[in-house]
């Protein structure tokens, strides 16, 4: 032992001690095999008590609950816009950005860890892009505790339709899930679907102008009890992708966001899951600030002298308070899967969804400044079918309109209005078990352009785009 060495090296004389009493000993002594047990440390000569050997510390036995799992993944996926319409070798010159769209982008990179220990789990992924020039961002951050604990954390929540194997696992799953931080919004299915499942390159136009991203900081929980699914969440009501507010939370209140669906079996080969969602929130109009007045001069004569008469005083304006509104969201999704022989799995879903006040990204609605409601529609409708397990033909058809109540003069007279928004997506896809080719045409039909008389007209932008996916 340390203690042992010490003292032997420090006091010489004790080696000499030790060596005088094996001599005196004899040869008897010099001989005799002693056992370990009788073995006496020489540290015992000078008088220190000997040290017992420290018995081996055997590692407490761990258990699954006590054990940290950890996980890894990502998914990278890059984008060539091989044509649009409306792209033009321009600059904005309001904004700065550039007006060309064929281009070659990072639409996703994505790295995710996942750790779990028991009933607890958390969740951390980070996604690049460079849509918008390069950004990095947290996509999801989350906590979650769940019962039972052996439970996956991805078999609850309507996003889960469409993936197998956790499809099967939720058939006998009697579980509830509690989650907190930046997480998805449960929204009927295409809101929450993760875009290595969806069929097609994005979501449809009504998701993405009243959820963004469909990610937002919250708190909720998931239910499943065999065929019967539930989620409730009181969210922030500012999700990703809605703005410079994004993230952030205008006023004190949360928003409610539900839904309550069925999954259920039809024999071995059909699957339907259906659902109805609700969002009940607020939203806030923003203040101005107050003007001061100010003086104003118009040359009428251009002469290039200031004349009294040319003169004019533009009174100044007080400053406007912020306001709050209401916004409101009701929708339905029904999706019907069959599986055919050779080919594999028919796909047939649709999405309904009656909004009010709610569009977040796209055309942002501000009923105070408006003076009135804004009513919004959207709905999506979409077919897709398995060539093999390496191949999938996808069809979709989605409109959005984000004023049902829109109006517009027209020779003196106040008409209706169409601002809807609307496309038809093809696509076909190559893929294997990590990796996806995917081909989509989109035709796009819009009332942002003019025609030579100047009422609203199409602008034409039309989309071709190939996608690179791959999935570790």
């Amino acid at each position: 032992m340390v203690l042992e060495q010490h003292v032997v090296l420090a006091l010489p004389w004790v080696r000499l001690a030790a060596a005088a009493t094996l001599l005196l000993g004899g040869a008897g002594t010099a001989t005799a095999q002693s056992s370990p047990a009788d073995a006496t440390p020489a540290a015992s000569v000078s008088g220190v008590p000997p040290v017992a050997p420290e018995p081996d510390r055997v590692p407490p036995a761990t258990t699954a609950a006590d054990r940290l799992d950890v996980t890894l993944g990502g998914l990278v996926q890059i984008d060539w816009r091989v044509h649009g319409q409306a792209s033009l070798d321009e600059i904005d010159p309001s904004t700065g950005a550039p007006l060309n769209e064929d281009r070659i982008l990072l639409r996703r990179g994505r790295l995710f860890a996942r750790a779990k220990q028991g009933p607890l789990s958390g969740r951390i992924e980070l996604d690049a892009n460079s849509v918008a020039g390069f950004s990095v961002r947290p996509f999801d951050a989350s906590v979650s505790v769940r019962w039972p604990a052996n439970a996956s954390d991805q078999s609850f929540g309507a996003g889960v339709a469409g993936d197998a194997a956790r499809e099967e696992e939720r058939e006998s799953l009697v579980g509830v899930l509690a989650t907190a931080g930046l997480m998805r919004i449960p929204f009927g299915v295409e809101t929450s679907e993760p875009s290595a499942l969806r069929p097609l390159l994005e979501r449809s136009t009504w998701s993405g102008a009243c959820f963004g991203a469909g990610r937002d900081f919250g708190a909720g929980v998931d239910a499943v009890y065999q065929f019967l699914e539930g989620s409730l969440a009181l969210m922030n009501g500012e999700p990703l992708d809605t703005g410079r507010y994004a993230g952030l939370d205008l006023n004190r209140s949360k928003d409610l966001v539900a839904r309550l669906g069925v999954a259920s079996k039809l024999g071995d080969n059909v699957r339907v899951d259906a659902g109805f969602s609700g969002l009940s929130g607020t939203g806030l109009h923003l203040g101005t600030p107050g003007t001061k007045e100010t003086l104003a001069w118009s040359d009428s004569n251009e002469n290039g002298l200031v004349d009294v008469s040319e003169l004019s005083v533009i009174p100044g304006t007080p400053a406007t308070p912020a306001q709050r509104f209401s916004r409101s969201a009701l929708g339905g999704d029904l999706r019907v899967r069959v599986k055919l022989p050779v080919l594999g799995a028919l796909t047939a879903r649709g999405e309904l969804v009656r909004a009010q006040n709610l569009d977040r990204a796209l055309v942002p609605a501000d009923p105070v400044a408006v003076g009135r409601p804004l009513r919004e529609r959207g709905f999506a409708l979409g077919v897709s079918q398995e060539l093999t397990r390496h191949a999938l033909l996808s069809l979709r058809y989605d409109s959005y309109n984000p004023d049902a109540d829109a109006r517009r003069a027209q020779g003196g007279l106040v008409v209706p209005s169409d601002a809807s928004f609307s496309t038809l997506a093809v696509a076909a896809a190559a893929r294997s078990d990590h990796a996806r080719l995917l081909l989509e045409y989109d035709h796009n039909w819009n009332a942002l352009g003019r025609a030579a008389s100047g009422a609203p007209d199409r602008l034409r932008n039309d989309l071709l785009t190939f996608r690179a996916e791959m999935r570790f």
